[in-house]
């Protein structure tokens, strides 16, 4: 179990982290090697879009589903929604 538990621990990449997004829910830490990154893809968006606004403004085409929610909380050229559930298994709502 020691052994897991170290495995878990986070290592290095030598790549820098950035944030997108906002501080807390929502946003996210990743690498800063985004260049040539073409598309996002975010099921699950719930009422907060900034990650997701953040990777548009990269230039990033954005794909958000989310059966919760009429449509993404921002508004942007690069965004695609559908008001889909996504999940390991089909739900027929």
């Amino acid at each position: 179990m020691a052994r897991l538990i170290t495995e878990l621990r986070p290592k290095s990449t030598g790549i820098e982290l950035i944030r997108l997004g906002p501080d807390g829910d929502g946003g996210y830490l990743v690498p800063d090697d985004l260049d040539g990154i073409t598309a996002c893809f975010s099921p699950g968006v719930s009422d907060s879009s900034d990650f997701e606004l953040a990777c548009a403004n990269r230039g990033m085409q954005v794909f958000l589903a989310d059966y919760t929610v009429d449509s993404a909380a921002t508004k942007h050229d690069n965004f695609s929604f559908q008001k889909k559930f996504v999940g390991a298994t089909t739900c027929l709502l």
